[in-house]
């Protein structure tokens, strides 16, 4: 209903589309025009409309605004809920109405980086580290059997054999370079930085360094829970080489780094093992190391201090420290290393420029630790079509998706993302836009192997940057355990109408089509 008081001035109505549950302030589409009629006189009308095709699922909010066109002043809104097509997730989270196409066949994808390895380990420049013909294994334990068979229900297909940590690594690392070790979980990575650093003996092979080392492979292995974290501090500098002197130099700049703050005099064992873990970081980076191995320390912390050690460790990076970096945050690895070298089931697999080697892996995708393949799923080789599109033009899209173990609850989704830079500081379900399951979990998955995949996202009627991300979802509980991603230009970005910001709307024009309005009678008299 529309009350007309002055009949003679002249209307527009504006038109906005957003998500009222989830972002009430991000507008998916907005547009104003003026009333294609006039009215003749005051009173009560019935005025109905249509808006254009929506290209959406799920639930958004229509609103509407009558303004003057004179001074464009609001003179009344009003706004609608509704449900728009089919609501693919149970948020009912609004998602793009482009379709996917899939498929996906067994095959084989050749291993890259050969070439890479081999000019690495021949080169007869100067190194900080090198590794030749580096084998390491492990007795398997299976052979000790005598307590294990007095277990109810023990096994007695007891089989002695060692497992193969390492197999046959050759590496070469230049005085100065910072090398990123990557690969999945058990694949061999801490078992090479600890043959660097002296704790554990090559079964055969040879390991040579120059200079100063200092790991930060276990931390706060060997400090004395009785001991106050003063006293230990002390102790653990001591053993990375420090002075006396050194010590007291560097003393408050240790604590202050660690952020353990008054907690410095209290004993080890009323710590956290995150307290632990950041003290004993602390201190091997203030130790004058040419060579720093460094595994899975910024995994501990908050975000702020994993930010602090990246920065730390770049600091060290322009003072000429080698590093050797161990990490499955492939976006951290990208972020503090020039070099990748990327580890499989003991054997060195890929070498190269550290953003090559992640995208040969899959690129560093949204979920930081677990886009290394932690679940033994790896996606590989992702390209698309275009990475500038019209709106409404298909996407197509193809990669390798690599199944070292069965995962009976793993299945494989598509989903557009909206793109940002800050990937870090945001959980990806809020900038999800779209997403369907192109392989439910069981099937395929269950079949260890390689598998090409193709696909296409048709109806692409969306104007700004979109990340297409293809990514193995953990069933049991919804969780991404690998992806990878391209981002993509779809449309015109300059007609996206969120201020400071790419972030993606529809491209279909969001207008109203009108019926004559009916008048009812008396407009009702004003307060």
């Amino acid at each position: 209903m529309l009350d007309v008081v002055d009949p003679g001035a002249p209307l527009e109505v504006g038109i906005e589309l957003t998500i009222p549950a989830y972002a009430p302030d991000t507008l998916l589409g907005h547009s104003i025009a003026a009333l294609p009629f006039g009215f003749e006189r005051p009173g009560r009308y019935e005025v109905q409309a249509r808006t254009s095709p929506l290209p959406l699922n799920g639930d958004v909010r229509l609103s509407l605004d009558l303004v003057g066109s004179g001074e464009r002043a609001l003179l009344d809104s009003g706004y609608v809920d509704v449900t728009v097509g089919e609501i693919r997730t149970l948020s009912g989270r609004p998602h793009f109405a482009g379709e996917v196409m899939w498929t996906m066949e067994p095959g084989r994808r050749p291993v890259k980086g050969a070439a890479v390895r081999a000019a690495n380990v021949d080169s007869s420049s100067p190194a900080a580290v090198v590794l030749r013909d580096v084998t390491k294994h492990y007795r398997s334990g299976r052979s000790r059997t005598n307590a294990r068979l007095a277990l109810p229900g023990a096994r007695f297909d007891v089989v002695d054999g060692d497992i193969v940590a390492l197999d046959a690594v050759s590496l070469r690392v230049a005085p100065g370079e910072s090398v990123g070790v990557i690969g999945s979980n058990g694949a061999g990575k801490s078992t090479m930085l600890k043959a660097i650093a002296g704790v554990v003996r090559p079964t055969s092979g040879s390991v040579t360094t120059q200079g100063r080392l200092a790991a930060v492979i276990e931390l706060g292995v060997g400090f004395h829970p009785d001991h106050t974290g003063a006293e230990n501090l002390r102790q653990a500098a001591t053993l990375m080489g420090l002075t006396g002197p050194e010590i007291d130099a560097r003393f408050d700049d240790i604590v202050d780094f660690s952020g353990v703050g008054g907690a410095i005099d209290r004993q080890v064992k009323r710590y956290s093992s995150g307290m632990r873990s950041r003290l004993g970081f602390a201190v091997a980076m203030h130790v004058d190391a040419d060579v720093l191995l460094v595994d899975e320390a910024l995994a501990v912390g908050d975000h702020s201090f994993r930010r602090q050690v990246a920065d730390r460790i770049l600091e060290l990076r322009k003072q000429g420290v080698t590093l050797l970096f161990v990490s499955h945050n492939l976006q951290l690895v990208e972020a503090v290393c020039e070099r990748a070298v990327r580890i499989e089931r003991g054997r060195v697999v890929d070498d190269g420029p550290v953003g090559e080697v992640i995208e040969r892996l899959g690129g560093v995708g949204w979920t930081g630790e677990s886009s290394s393949g932690s679940l033994d799923i790896h996606f590989h080789d992702l390209e698309v079509t275009s990475s500038v599109l019209t709106a409404g033009e298909p996407l197509g899209f193809s990669g390798w998706l690599e199944v070292v173990d069965a995962t009976p609850t793993v299945r494989l989704e598509v989903c557009y993302r909206v793109a940002i830079e800050d990937r870090e500081e945001i959980d990806p379900k809020d900038l999800t836009m779209m997403v369907q399951t192109v392989e439910p979990a069981g099937g395929r998955l269950m079949q260890p192997g390689w598998y090409r995949f193709e696909g296409s996202v048709q109806g692409n009627l969306i104007n700004g940057l979109v990340d297409l991300v293809v990514s193995a979802v953990e069933g049991t509980d919804g969780e991404p355990v690998t992806e990878a991603w391209r981002t993509v230009t779809i449309g015109r970005t300059e007609d996206v109408y969120i201020a400071g910001s790419d972030r993606a709307g529809v491209s279909a024009p969001l207008y109203l089509s009108w019926g004559k309005p009916r008048r009812l009678g008396d407009a009702p008299m004003l307060d």
